[in-house]
């Protein structure tokens, strides 16, 4: 993903004195034109973490299917890629992983890989995942 620049003026603050003032002119872009940028860049964040927050029970359930569809042991992963980028182990980011090694909940759950999986979503801590996310908007 990309983040948002602040575009570089094509001519000085100065370049349009007499009419608008070096400063007027670095105030608004540097200040005023950042902060617009800076919002947008927040937004979109916020928006991204407002969809997945508003459809976190048909993603609970996807993701549950998949981690329950894992055959023998493996872990379960919520990935990001770059834009236009395939899927492939290079370009992974990881936002969530999910243990589904036998290890991680068979002395708990012996084999109700079902009841270990509801109980995960009890405890992710969103505000982590929501940071990586970030991350890798910033990057």
């Amino acid at each position: 993903m990309s983040k948002y620049v602040l575009p570089k003026l094509l001519y000085a603050y100065n370049a349009l004195e007499p009419y608008i003032s070096e400063q007027i002119m670095t105030l608004h872009h540097s200040k005023h034109h950042q902060l617009y940028v800076n919002n947008l860049n927040a937004a979109v964040i916020s928006q991204a973490s407002a969809d997945l927050v508003s459809s976190i029970q048909g993603f609970k359930d996807a993701f549950t299917t998949v981690l329950l569809g894992i055959k023998g042991s493996g872990w379960g992963w919520l990935l990001t890629t770059s834009k236009d980028q395939d899927i492939v182990p290079a370009g992974k980011k990881p936002l969530l992983g999910i243990d589904m090694w036998e290890h991680a909940y068979y002395l708990q759950y012996l084999n109700d890989k079902k009841e270990y999986v509801n109980g995960i979503w009890n405890i992710i801590n969103w505000s982590v995942v929501e940071k990586r996310f970030g991350a890798i908007w910033e990057s």
